[in-house]
Formats: structure tokens, C-alpha cells, sequence
């Protein structure tokens, strides 16, 4: 079996050692986190594509935006209907909004 240094025992540095792919306990927390992530991830695409074909079953024609056709749309908005609603939301939605998507300045 590999084995793999994942910290010291004592301060004279014995390392202890675990098999390769088990994290020490010290990070369980964070690659558990990471798990649940991705998985959630997997679940929002399975209940997407569910979705997508149940509105394909009703009748109703999906179009799917490219990724450029996408941030042509993303530009067209925030370029001119934010100003728009601006007024209407308020300044401190739009601040969130902005800072939520990471365009604050």
C-alpha cells in the first residue's frame, strides 16, 4: 500500500504516515465540505436537465445559449437594463448585486 507523509507526531519529526487518498484529520473537514460541493453541483445539473426535458415534453422549444452568445446577453443587460431598474431596486440592492457578482470597484 502507498503510504503518504500527512503530518508529525512530535517535535522531533516523526512523521505519521496514511495510505494515499485518506486525508489526515485535520483536513477531513474541508474534503468532506469538497464532497457535499460537488455534489450538490451534480444534483443542480441532474434536476437542470430534468427540467429542460420536461419543458421539451410540454412542447416548448429549450434554446441554449453559447457561451459567447451568453456574455453578449450578460452585457446587453447590465449595460442597459440595471440602469434602467437601477431606480426601482435601489442603491443598495444594486451595490449587493454588484458586490454579490464580484463588479464592485
Amino acid at each position: 500500500m502507498e503510504h503518504h507523509i500527512v503530518g508529525s507526531d512530535t517535535a522531533v519529526s516523526r512523521p505519521r504516515i496514511a495510505p494515499v487518498g485518506v486525508p489526515s484529520v485535520r483536513f477531513r473537514p474541508l474534503v468532506a465540505a469538497s464532497d457535499i460541493g460537488a455534489s450538490s453541483f451534480d444534483a443542480a445539473e441532474r434536476a437542470d436537465q430534468a427540467g429542460l426535458e420536461q419543458l421539451r415534453a410540454a412542447g416548448v422549444e429549450v434554446v441554449l445559449l453559447s457561451d459567447a452568445e451568453l456574455a453578449a446577453f450578460t452585457r446587453a443587460a447590465r449595460g442597459d437594463v440595471w440602469p434602467k431598474i437601477a431606480d426601482q431596486i435601489g442603491p443598495d440592492a444594486m451595490e449587493q448585486l454588484n458586490a454579490h457578482l464580484g463588479l464592485t470597484q
